[in-house]
């Protein structure tokens, strides 16, 4: 309706928490609390396409019995009224994880879920598939290539969606289906931590150190090479704005700040004006609207706005820490800042384009 907000995170009781709003954030209201015994987070969420009552929320959750973690997906079909756990992914012993959600667009009975699974002596990474919106599940992918693997990205091409992609970092992979997640290529070995792509064909993937790699072929193995020389510094995000030709990347390093690339990542420029380093920029935001505004989050570092694709920066009127920006797709009067202050989470709200914040939960 363009009215109704969604966020999930970790709650007060260390559980699992999904908000709901139905005015543009200017209120909110706890909609699903995690049924874990002592702790608890969801880390993603989606929202059906067309039938937009239907929610997703996937994360991990503590087993109030066995005390392991469990990989979770919770879903509501009323708006987030009622909810029913569809997934509980467990290793048998130890622990498992999810970070991601993605829902093929065209076809949204289709639903993936990744992270990773831990036993005794390793960790695995793992894909989830359901063909149902959830009512079953099968582990359509195990990646073993290293002893702490873990999907940290999940990508549903939006041209052709029955093309998938899995990140993995720790090591670092890409791995691809053509096939709507029935079967997997390992197509990349060098990189995968964070994963964009520029329709038709080309896709990057950053790694969370000085790299990032290309290819102009969807993805095929072989087709992938390093683009431009070691970055700048070490990787924490990556964004991509679709309206210029090539699409202009923009990169979040751990300490070196905004970094943008306007010929397909073989150079990058500073983009730090105004912008007081050390910063860890964890989040990069375009506005839909106006591709040239941008907003990233830098922890405790504070929120960073520039109105100019980047050239110089403003510091927003944010004292807490900033975790996440997230901007009004048909108003770009209307800003979300998730924050952090004295161990508890809450969401701010601006109504002016990002000139002044007020708390909404």
């Amino acid at each position: 309706t363009g009215t109704l907000v969604y966020a999930a995170g970790e709650g007060t009781d260390d559980r699992g928490l999904v908000v709901k709003s139905a005015d543009s954030g200017a209120t909110w209201t706890s909609v699903f609390t995690g049924t874990g015994q002592q702790s608890g987070v969801f880390r993603a969420l989606a929202i059906h396409p067309v039938l937009t009552t239907t929610v997703y929320a996937a994360g991990v959750e503590l087993d109030a019995t066995t005390y392991e973690g469990r990989g979770v997906v919770y879903r509501s079909l009323d708006g987030g009224l009622t909810w029913a756990r569809v997934l509980t992914a467990t290793s048998g012993c130890c622990w498992v994880d999810l970070y991601a959600l993605a829902l093929n667009p065209v076809t949204p009975t289709t639903v993936y879920a990744g992270g990773y699974e831990t036993d005794v002596s390793s960790a695995y990474a793992v894909v989830y598939r359901s063909y149902d919106s959830g009512d079953h599940w099968t582990q359509a992918l195990t990646a073993t290539d290293g002893p702490s693997q873990q999907f940290t990205a999940l990508l549903v091409h939006p041209i052709t969606p029955t093309m998938v992609f899995a990140g993995s970092q720790n090591p670092k992979f890409v791995y691809r289906s053509i096939d709507d997640g029935l079967s997997w290529t390992k197509v990349l070995t060098d990189n995968g931590f964070r994963l964009v792509t520029d329709p038709p064909s080309t896709l990057y993937a950053a790694d969370d150190w000085r790299e990032v790699y290309g290819s102009v072929a969807n993805g095929e193995a072989g087709t992938w090479a390093k683009v431009g020389g070691d970055t700048p510094g070490d990787i924490r995000s990556l964004a991509i704005d679709l309206a210029p030709t090539p699409g202009a990347l923009y990169l979040g390093f751990r300490v070196e700040g905004v970094f943008k690339s306007t010929d397909g990542g073989l150079s990058w420029l500073s983009h730090n004006q105004y912008i007081e380093s050390p910063l860890e920029p964890r989040d990069i935001s375009v506005d839909p609207q106006d591709r040239s505004r941008l907003f990233v989050s830098a922890g405790c570092g504070g929120g960073w706005t520039s109105a100019d694709a980047g050239q110089t920066w403003t510091q927003a009127p944010i004292a807490e820490c900033v975790g996440v920006f997230a901007l009004h797709p048909a108003d770009a009067s209307v800003v979300y800042a998730g924050v952090a202050s004295d161990a508890r989470g809450a969401i701010l709200r601006s109504g002016d384009s990002g000139a002044t914040f007020a708390p909404v939960y």
